[in-house]
């Protein structure tokens, strides 16, 4: 068996035997119900960088010097939701994210549009906030279960896909398209509401257990799958993943805020 420590800032440390069969992952697991953390709230760290939880414990041991016989970790606590405010590169070309990476400009005609995800992987009731700094064209945002799937799509595939649970802005995107179909904001008739503007801030708020996203243009609620009647599918333990989409070389968006539950 393999000596592991880990150890805390706060002093705390915990000693662990296990098979140099296991992975970081299982070291991972039982500090998680030793200490009862949320496994998304802290990291593991060897030898100062991010612990890889594919890897072996004997291949951590491996790196120690002869005379060291226990491999020693940092527990880290880190926010769960800070990936929530980051922009991440899309597949396609043409998109610029700025420094820091909360904001995005397209850059470029080809590809025709881009879907750029946030890094957070979403399991928890949540919601971020978009500044739509610039919109001359087609603007979307939303969530999917399929980010490989919609990282991929680009131009009029956005409309034909059953993937995508989004608010846009009207033109050749209806306001929503939830799992496909064609809807309008609660109230209002098919030629009502604009969708979304340039100037707006639009908040996206989701909570994959409840199968629930909400929509709000300026802080007024616009629209939800619960007021549409048309849920997102159940999550089946995956993550939800929120996501822009933007069409018009120049077109920019930042990310305002973000956070855990309700934006309003």
């Amino acid at each position: 068996m393999s000596k592991v420590c880990v150890c805390d800032l706060v002093g705390r440390s915990l000693q662990l035997k296990l098979s140099g069969t296991e992975t970081g992952k299982s070291i991972k697991d039982a500090v998680t119900k030793t200490w009862q953390l949320d496994p998304l709230s802290f990291r593991l760290l060897c030898k100062g960088e991010r612990m890889d939880e594919k890897k072996t414990v004997e291949s951590f041991l491996q790196l120690l010097p002869p005379a060291e016989h226990t491999l020693q970790l940092q527990l880290l606590k880190v926010d769960p939701l800070l990936d929530l405010g980051i922009f991440e590169k899309s597949l396609h070309k043409g998109i610029d994210l700025e420094d820091p990476v909360s904001s995005l400009k397209k850059t470029s005609g080809a590809p025709d549009s881009n879907n750029v995800f946030l890094r957070h992987q979403i399991l928890e009731p949540c919601f971020c906030e978009f500044d739509v700094i610039r919109s001359r064209d087609e603007i979307s945002f939303g969530v999917t279960y399929d980010r490989s799937s919609m990282e991929k799509v680009s131009g009029f595939g956005n409309l034909s896909t059953k993937k995508t649970w989004i608010f846009s802005k009207k033109q050749t995107m209806p306001v929503f398209l939830f799992g496909g179909q064609k809807l309008t904001p609660s109230g209002e008739s098919p030629a009502g509401h604009p969708g979304v503007q340039e100037g707006d801030l639009v908040a996206v708020y989701c909570d994959p257990e409840s199968r629930l996203c909400e929509f709000y243009c300026n802080s007024k609620f616009m629209g939800s799958t619960k007021s549409l009647e048309c849920p997102l599918p159940e999550s089946q333990g995956s993550p939800l993943f929120m996501y822009c989409m933007v069409d018009q070389v120049g077109d920019e968006v930042k990310i305002n805020r973000f956070g855990p539950g309700r934006p309003y």
